[in-house]
Formats: structure tokens, sequence, C-alpha cells
């Protein structure tokens, strides 16, 4: 680049070294016309502006080429004189210092010329709007100079209301405190520009009796500055509207920057007394979990650990116990040591937790149960039988009865263990729209543990009277009832009577039905069964005690 700079940058760097080669060829022409008439100036003035021409137009490597060939017809030309080689000497230097003088000021106008084309440029490219005020000989100031995107500004300078004055009259106004004081200062401004609103900041500084003034755009950071309000207005809505606590401690103050309303409402003290010691909260938690939360919370202190979640119970202001899980993470960004948390109310939850382990307990001691009766009806089914088919036949009947037992206590409510209930759901099939079955008796409720065994029963007794007895034979009937003998202890006598069927005969020894009955519902409640056989009908009678497997409902 410093090859065309300068006088030569339009001219080629082939014809720089064509002028090299020429020039002094022209200078010994000229030395040869002239020789005869000025033998006192030859044979060298002449070639001393050919090496300059060489050497303004293309730098050294021209300026070289024009020496060489100047000392070529120097020696070709000049005299035989004993001081003729002293004189080359002296014309060499004197070329090379032509050339390097010539090199340095192409250099110097490369530089000047580089350092305009860079200003030019950066007015053209600025987004940033550039001026200088200067007095204007009396009180007031004037635009000494101002860059094409303060010029744009200016001539668009309109106000955006009534409050915001426009950018010339505010900066005008602020240059004149600017001088005064000799300080710094600045000033915002609103314009409407292309029927939208922006805002412009104006950096105005002193210098040498004028003022320096930069201009640049900021309303994106004004939108980011009024987002940002709007969002911590936002965030403040939310944390009062929400039932969680949020609050923000400065862990270098030691103090309690925010906490939201919810505290009050949650732990029932006030929130000024958190705000004057944020440590005032430990003293409500109860004694056994205060030493672990402490010391999780003072290890994240120490920079053990970033984030924390406690769960702990506390003993709130109005002396209500309180489960509470407490979520914390500390924030060191922008210089700043704070700890941000959330602290939510688990109480329900807590307490739905401790049911459902309850409910699964319960669910495995009922599946026990219900396991050890499938275990004994396979026996007493296997014992019975005579055949493998009337094993299958009756022991997958039994299983369906305990099935539906299931069932109607999953289904069915609070009254699927009345005893009511279980009794019908049993004889519902055999209900033909007759008066040939009779259910009654007290509020009686069965514990959910025993349903199964009193299904079993029931079951048992329906499809003996439908295969051999009173539900066997288009008029006969069974009827159920059941009461409370009233005295302490307490017993329940329930009876199953059948009538108008075929003529029973005792039978000749103890089916499965029976030893059920017999055996299994006096064990399970402890009580008392006995079958009768005469000849009207079959009689099943239970005595069994009132108790938490078997009680009269309110």
């Amino acid at each position: 680049m410093i090859a065309t700079a300068g006088i030569g940058a339009f001219w080629p760097p082939a014809g720089s070294y064509v002028v090299a080669l020429l020039a002094p060829c022209a200078g010994a022409l000229i030395r040869e016309a002239l020789g005869a008439e000025f033998p006192e100036l030859v044979p060298y003035a002449l070639y001393f502006p050919a090496v300059l021409l060489a050497a303004v137009l293309g730098g050294v490597g021209p300026g070289l080429v024009a020496i060489l060939v100047s000392l070529f017809w120097a020696v070709r030309l000049g005299p035989e004189a004993a001081t003729a080689w002293i004189n080359l000497a002296l014309f060499t230097v004197t070329c090379c210092a032509l050339v390097a003088i010539a090199e340095a000021a192409r250099r110097y106008q490369w530089r000047t010329l580089e350092s305009e084309g860079r200003l030019r440029a950066a007015e053209t490219l600025a987004e940033d709007g550039l001026g200088i005020l200067a007095p204007d000989g009396g009180a007031g100031l004037r635009w000494r100079y101002v860059n094409p995107p303060l010029a744009r500004l200016l001539a668009g300078d309109q106000p955006a209301g009534a409050a915001a004055p426009p950018l010339a009259g505010a900066v005008l106004a602020e240059g004149q405190a600017v001088l005064a004081k000799g300080e710094r200062a600045s000033v915002e401004v609103a314009l409407e520009l292309a029927g939208a609103r922006r805002w412009f900041e104006a950096v105005l500084a002193p210098l040498g009796g004028e003022v320096t003034v930069l201009v640049r755009d900021v309303t994106e950071r004004k939108q980011r500055e009024e987002a940002l309000g709007e969002s911590e207005e936002r965030f403040r809505r939310l944390a009062d509207a929400i039932d969680e606590v949020f609050w923000i401690i400065d862990l270098r103050a030691g103090r309690m920057l925010y906490v939201s309303p919810a505290y009050e409402r949650l732990w029932g003290v006030s929130a000024e007394a958190l705000r004057r010691d944020p440590k005032a909260w430990r003293a409500l938690i109860l004694p056994d979990a205060r030493a672990a939360v402490a010391a999780s919370l003072d290890a994240m202190l120490a920079g053990e650990r970033e984030r924390l979640e406690l769960v702990y119970p506390i003993r709130d202001g109005h002396g209500q116990l309180r489960w509470l899980r407490d979520r914390a993470w500390r924030d060191r960004s922008g210089g700043q040591d704070r700890m941000f948390g959330v602290s939510s109310d688990i109480t329900a939850e807590r307490a739905a937790a401790e049911r459902q382990q309850l409910v699964a307990h319960e669910l495995g001691h009922r599946l026990k149960n219900s396991l050890a009766l499938v275990q004994s009806v396979l026996r007493l089914s296997a014992r019975k039988a005579t055949s493998l088919d009337e094993f299958v036949a009756g022991f997958d009947q039994r299983l369906q009865a305990l099935a539906q037992s299931q069932d109607s206590l999953l289904d069915g409510g609070p009254a699927a263990g009345g005893l009511a209930e279980i009794v019908s759901t049993v004889l519902a099939p055999y209900r033909t729209g007759e008066r040939r079955i009779l259910i009654g008796g007290p509020p009686v409720q069965v514990a959910a543990t025993a349903v199964p065994v009193m299904h079993m029963a029931c079951h048992e007794l329906a499809t003996n009277a439908a295969k051999y007895g009173a539900l066997a034979v288009p008029g006969g009937r069974v009827e159920v009832s059941w009461q409370s003998d009233g005295q302490p202890p307490a017993w329940l006598l329930l009876r199953w009577q059948e009538a108008n069927g075929p003529s029973v005969r005792p039978p000749a020894s103890a089916g499965f039905g029976s030893t059920m009955i017999e055996q299994v519902v006096a064990l399970e409640f402890q009580g008392e069964v006995r079958l009768a056989f005469p000849p009207e009908g079959l009689c099943c009678t239970m005595r069994l005690p009132l108790s938490d497997k078997l009680m009269l409902a309110a």
C-alpha cells in the first residue's frame, strides 16, 4: 500500500519502474545536449530530478532502479578525471538521501489520508451522534461540529410530549451548565421519530472552552428498565397472592430483603420481627427438629452447599402444628451474596401420606386374611369333594363369592360392610318378585376384615338352599333375621330359617358348607354356630359377640 500512496496513489506500480528506467535516460540526453556549453554542471546534476521523480511516484524500489540507471549513464558519459569516482560516490549518497526523504514524505501523506479516510468512514458508519458546542460570541452556544447521525437527530428534533423537551434545547441548556461548572453531565430526552417513541442520552464534557457532546440511542435500555420494573411489580403481586412464603436474605448485610405476606398467614407471627432478626423463625421449629435444620442452614452459609431442601414441623403463633417444606438456593451473581427461599405448608400432604400408609397397612392385613381364607376354602373343598370336577366347580363358585365380597367393599361405600347389605347381595340372584326372601334386623356393621367370612357363610347357606332346600322349589321361603340380646356383654343372635321346601334329613357326613359355617365363622367372630335339620327346613343360628368386628350401627 505504501508503494502506491501519496502523490503516486493513482500511478500504477509498473509505470513507476518505467519512469525509473526512462527518466535517467532523458537526463543523459539533456546532458549530452548541454555538455559542450555547461561542462561544470555535468555529468550528475540532471540525474537528481530523475531519481527524485521515480522515488516520489513509486517509492524505494523505483528510486533505487533510477539510481542504478543514472550511475550507468554517469560512468558511461562522465569524464575520466581522477576525482570522478569520488563524485560518483557523493552522487550515490545524495540520491539515496533523496529516496529516503521522498519515502518519508509518502508515508506521512499516506497516514494523513488514511486518518482522514477513517474519520470520514466513522462519520458515515457511526450510530452515535457526535458534536462540539462552542460559544457563539454572546451568552449562548452554537454547534461548531456535528456528525451525520447527530445531524439527522437534530433535523428530526421533535418533542415526545409537553414534558419532554427537544433534543437541541435540552443539550444547549445542559451545555451552559457544563461550561459554567467545568464538570461532565448527561441528559435524557424522549423524541417521536417515525411515529415511535425513542429515548436518547446526551453526555456532555468540557474541552478547552468548548463542550463535546456524545448522543446515543438508549431506547432498548429504557425498555429493559421499564420491563424490569413491570416484572418486579408482577413478581410482588404474585408473591403477595400465593400461599407459599417467598423470602430473600442479604447474607453480607445479614438482613431480610423481602418476605411475602404469606409468612404471617402461615407462621402466625409478624413479618416485622423476621425483618429485624432473620433467625427469629427458628424458635418456632419443634425442639426435636431444630438442631438438624440449623445444621443444614449453617452448612449452606459456610459455602458447603448451594441448595437445600428441608422438611420440618413448627408450632405456629396460634399453637397449631404445621409441617413445612423449605427450598433455598444461594446466588452470588452481580457481586452479591443472597439466599432465596420458598416455604410451603405441607401439613395436609403429610396427613394424606400418613393416611396412605395406614391404608397400605390395612390393605396388606386384608390381603393376608383373604389369602388365609382362600387357603381354608381350598383345603375344605378338596377334603369334601368326591371328584375333581366337583372340587373345581365348588372351589370356583366359592372364589367368585369371595371376589364378590371384595367388590362390595370397594364399590359399596360405608354400607358395604352392613350385615343387611351382605345378606341382600348374596340372596339377590334368587329373588323372583314373590315374597320368598325376608331379611330384617337392626343396623349392624361388619368390620372390613370379617366381611369375606360372613359373605362366604351366607353364600354357602344360599347355595345349599338353592340346590336342596327352600329355594329349590317354587313355594319355598328363606327368612334371615337378627337382633341383639341387650345383655352385657352384648351378643348378636342371627337366624337363617328355611320353610316350605323339600323335607330335610340330616346329612350322613358334614360337607364343606357345614364345616365352613360351624368352624370358620365361629373362629372368626369368637362365637357359636349351630346347624339344625328339622323336616320343615334347615335352621342356622349364630350367637356372635358384639365387638370391633361386629357392632350395632348408630
